[in-house]
């Protein structure tokens, strides 16, 4: 044992000496695809990526998976999600009322079109790399801020590994793309430190400083991946004005964050700017997106679930405990979890935060770092400030329990620290050198058995029946019709956000475009314009005068859906009566095709 340690003490000085033999960008690049070739590894294990039917969505359940993955098709197959010929027949889908700042994932999606048109096996090859893009940045931003290639190396992966990656999975997608948050982070931060935005050269000229020239970037790319994070992000930097002023007493401590908070604002407005112009011109929607400031509540983020694992934990009394805990306690609170070493990297810096005597000596990031996690709690948390923001000012913003994914990175920070800390301190003998670097490996280890379960394999025996029963059922409907067939879908169904109708979900109609190459679909007109407003009151029709309603306007089939029925509905009864017996019928037999 003791000979074994040795070993690997002696490996690590190898690596030690050979680091410094070369350049920072060399090694930093080396380091750099360690994480990489790390995380893709890890992932492999973990979902068990060698089963993976590849041109199956990892993910293939109803609700909003089935919305997320129409965004990404529509933008395969149109390079934008705002306009889709293939939905809303006779019309079509145009989603301008219910927008997106989300245009780095869009401009993601279209390179990788490049390469396939088959949405299933790119928006699985997006999921994958948003592991390592992950890790990769907030190994960087962790290294930046001096913490040690190991430290930086086992927390990173445990940020990209954390649960809320695969339980928001691809129902979640977009929100799954969490991996600028390291660098909305690293912004605060720098304003934290009051670092100057300018400075003057050797001419005495005045130059902008090379870290506000990167955090202006920053911001540009965190504006332009979610309206969520970039109000988050505002809040933080916010937060991280006020405590340079504090720092400093000064308020020119708050030009910094004043002008991040603008170049926000404006690249987000740049990407609302087609929504914005779209209701100026049709008007403003009042169905669409509706939101009460209850909902901010509702969704807002709890305690337990920063501390509690979801159902399906590998150690089975916690596994059997959290099955008594009602599911809708919990809400969107399931994909919380921060992990035990997370919890133990929140806990930290809540002592630093109370008890100021508990940090580190000389670490000056763990006076900003508590604040920062605590103010972004307070705005979380149930009865918090951002219910009440939702109360007083602006009620669209509601899923509160999202920011759990930066008070993971600000967990693991805390942890990189303290590991780092621990290691300097016992890094004396051979012995206690070989603990120090054992020690992140440890907690990684550990970290991945908590974070990780046997659920998040790729493999979903269920999931993937589903997928080829509705593929052979809509691949019958096309044999039958001519490219640019238009299909009426019912039970009529508005779009989005609709509770379900009997035992059919929200979003279940979106079968038949999903798999679907050249048929257009009633399904997905935006609720409250006008062919929303057309298929509604076609679908109210008698029968009779439905029926030759569709055939006026051109449509030739009708899909029906059992599921969106009180049992075995007269509707389905009469359509037999007049169209004869069903063309293609599902596997199962849930979806019913009826020539017009």
């Amino acid at each position: 044992m003791h000979s074994a340690l040795e070993a690997l003490l002696a490996l690590s000085n190898v690596q030690r000496r050979a680091s410094a033999l070369i350049s920072p960008m060399v090694r930093r690049l080396f380091e750099l695809a360690i994480v990489i070739v790390l995380s893709l590894l890890l992932l492999t294990f973990i979902m068990s990526l060698w089963t993976a039917e590849w041109r199956i969505p990892f993910y293939y359940s109803s609700g909003d998976a089935f919305a997320s993955q129409a965004v990404f098709k529509s933008i395969i197959d149109n390079g934008t999600y705002l306009q889709n010929p293939m939905l809303g027949a006779p019309g079509q889908l145009e989603y301008y009322d219910f927008p997106r700042t989300d245009h780095v994932q869009v401009l993601i999606g279209r390179i990788l079109s490049w390469f396939s048109r088959d949405y299933a096996l790119l928006i699985n090859v997006f999921f994958v790399l948003t592991f390592p893009l992950t890790a990769a940045i907030a190994f960087l931003v962790l290294r930046s801020f001096g913490i040690s290639f190991r430290a930086a190396l086992v927390c990173s992966l445990l940020y990209s590994f954390i649960p809320y990656h695969f339980v928001r999975g691809q129902a979640h997608f977009f929100l799954n793309c969490y991996f600028f948050i390291p660098l909305s982070i690293a912004i605060c931060l720098w304003i934290c430190r009051n670092e100057p935005l300018i400075t003057r050269n050797a001419k005495g000229r005045l130059r902008p400083t090379g870290r506000s020239i990167a955090a202006t970037l920053f911001c540009v790319l965190i504006a332009s991946s979610g309206t969520y994070y970039t109000f988050f992000t505002c809040f933080l930097i916010l937060i991280s004005g006020l405590y340079a002023c504090a720092q400093t007493r000064r308020w020119t401590s708050f030009a910094s964050a004043s002008f991040f908070l603008v170049v926000l604002f404006c690249v987000a407005l740049v990407n609302l700017l087609p929504a914005i112009r779209y209701v100026q011109r049709e008007g403003k929607n009042p169905v669409v997106a509706r939101r009460s400031f209850a909902e901010a509540e509702f969704y807002a983020l709890k305690i337990t679930g920063l501390l509690l694992p979801g159902n399906g934990h590998r150690f089975l009394p916690l596994n059997r405990m959290m099955r008594k805990y009602p599911p809708i306690m919990m809400k969107e609170n399931y994909a919380a979890y921060l992990g035990v070493v997370g919890v133990a990297g929140f806990l930290i810096l809540t002592a630093w935060l109370f008890f100021p005597t508990t940090r580190l000596n000389g670490q000056e990031l763990c006076g900003s770092l508590p604040v920062l996690n605590g103010s972004l709690l307070l705005l979380g948390l149930t009865g918090g400030l951002g219910p009440l923001f939702a109360f007083v000012l602006f009620n669209q913003f509601r899923g509160y329990n999202r920011v759990s994914i930066f008070l993971a990175f600000f967990a693991l920070f805390a942890v990189a620290l303290v590991v780092d800390r621990i290691r300097q301190q016992i890094s004396g003998s051979s012995f206690k050198g070989a603990v120090a670097v054992i020690l992140p490996f440890t907690i990684l280890a550990i970290g991945l058995w908590d974070q990780t379960i046997p659920a998040y394999v790729a493999r979903k025996p269920k999931q993937l029946s589903s997928f080829r029963a509705d593929a052979a059922f809509i691949a019958q409907i096309e044999t039958k019709l001519s490219p640019g067939s238009m299909i009426f879908q019912l039970p009529y169904h508005p779009f989005p956000e609709v509770e379900p109708e009997h035992r059919m979900k929200d979003y279940d109609h979106l079968r038949g475009y999903l798999h679907s190459t050249k048929l257009r679909w009633s399904y997905g007109a935006m609720k409250g314009r006008k062919w929303d407003s057309w298929q509604r009151e076609t679908a109210a029709l008698p029968l009779p005068q439905l029926i030759q309603t569709l055939r006026s306007a051109g449509f030739r089939g009708l899909y029906f859906d059992r599921y969106g029925y009180s049992g075995r509905d007269q509707t389905e009864n009469e359509l037999q009566e007049r169209l004869g017996q069903p063309a293609a019928v599902s596997e199962d037999g849930r979806l019913l095709f009826f020539l017009l």
